[in-house]
């Protein structure tokens, strides 16, 4: 299991790609070529949990591999992590209605401002420090 764990570190979800669906079948794809090169052609189906969380962990951006694994634990989608072919589906549906929103996501964080912290901090004056602005 050691040169998969490792195989299976190196494997991420390829953000370049612009289809959502596409990174899903994308990310498939180069799991199941691990699987292959490692000659565990029937792993995917015998251990489908395993396999299910070498999918989430491959999920890329970070932010979405966390949402993914906080609804994972839900109630309700218990049962993609028995199921390989289901979590694919799901992982596919969730990740397309992501990327309906990632532009605009994309749009609110680069026009965000950022803030010189040196300004702001001398903005602030420092308690106990320097003369007191009001009379004695």
């Amino acid at each position: 299991m050691s040169k998969l764990d490792g195989a299976m570190a190196k494997l991420k979800m390829d953000t370049a790609v612009q289809s959502a669906e596409s990174r899903v079948s994308k990310l498939v794809s180069d799991f199941d070529a691990v699987l292959v090169r490692l000659s565990m052609e029937g792993f995917a189906e015998a251990e489908a949990k395993l396999t299910v969380d070498y999918l989430v962990t491959a999920v890329q951006p970070p932010a979405v591999r966390a949402r993914v694994k906080k609804l994972m634990k839900l109630n309700e989608n218990r049962g993609l992590k028995k199921d390989a072919r289901d979590f694919k589906r799901w992982l596919s549906d969730y990740m397309r209605r992501y990327g309906e929103f990632e532009p605009m996501m994309a749009a609110v964080v680069a026009a965000t401002p950022k803030r010189d912290k040196l300004s702001a901090a001398a903005k602030i004056p420092k308690a106990g420090k320097g003369s007191r602005s009001w009379p004695s």
